[in-house]
């Protein structure tokens, strides 16, 4: 099989199939927001309209709704922010297995990288004779690569950049401090209750706030993607203009 078979689309599609994804969700984000706010509306409504004859049962059947409309919120909230994490490592992961399919050249060390003493990895007999083609040996290495982003965080991830592409997202990208926040704060938020773990503290430098609520706004999602979109304008247009790829 040749790499032309194996599903191939080009890197500004992906760029725009993700972009849309994430349009999607912030879509879907705005128009529930806006059912939220109805649903607070009446009642809000209904508990200003009790009078101070009103029985406690009474004002319990509307404080109790009102609190757990809170939590839903902001649950919802937390939910928002992790599948836009979701889409960020899919489209990384669908990225860069075009990236390796189109130039396999890519899938060595910088010269950066090997002039610091880092190696390319190898594969062995048993691995190479498992395939019948050249073209099966590079996807197998491609997918193995991209892979293997999905189990690095975000600063690993960066280190995998520098090492490949000479692309270092600290330096270079404008928002990689907010990225990076927002990224550690979806892991604290599905590992430890959305409270400021250890990882997240001390990743953002604040240890003395450990366990401490992390808790999101509609703003901060929309920063969210607005983050997540500039670093797919980013990787791209540096990637396409070092190999020439669109």
């Amino acid at each position: 099989m040749k790499l032309s078979q194996y599903g191939r689309i080009s890197l500004n599609e992906i760029r725009v199939r993700y972009k849309s994804y994430i349009k999607q969700i912030i879509d879907f984000l705005n128009d529930t927001l806006g059912v939220f706010e109805l649903k607070q509306i009446d009642l809000v409504k209904i508990k200003n309209d009790l009078s101070e004859k009103s029985s406690l049962e009474e004002f319990n059947k509307v404080w109790s709704p009102i609190g757990k409309l809170t939590l839903q919120r902001r649950a919802f909230l937390n939910m928002i922010h992790v599948n836009l994490f979701s889409y960020f490592e899919a489209f990384n992961k669908d990225f860069f297995l075009e990236v390796f399919l189109s130039n396999p050249k890519s899938l060595l060390k910088s010269l950066e990288a090997k002039k610091k003493g880092e190696s390319d990895k190898i594969l062995n007999y048993k691995e190479i004779l498992d395939f019948s083609t050249y073209e099966e040996i590079i996807f197998h290495m491609s997918y193995k690569q991209v892979e293997k982003y999905a189990h690095l965080d975000i600063d690993k991830f960066n280190k995998e950049l520098i090492s490949k592409f000479n692309i270092d997202l600290s330096k270079n990208f404008e928002n990689w401090d907010e990225l990076r926040e927002n990224y550690y704060r979806r892991n604290a938020i599905v590992h430890n209750k959305s409270r400021i773990s250890k990882i997240y503290a001390f990743k953002m430098n604040c240890e003395k706030n450990i366990e401490h609520g992390l808790r999101n706004d509609p703003k901060y999602i929309r920063n969210i993607r607005n983050n997540i979109d500039k670093y797919i304008d980013f990787i791209y247009d540096k990637i396409s203009t070092k190999y020439k790829l669109k």
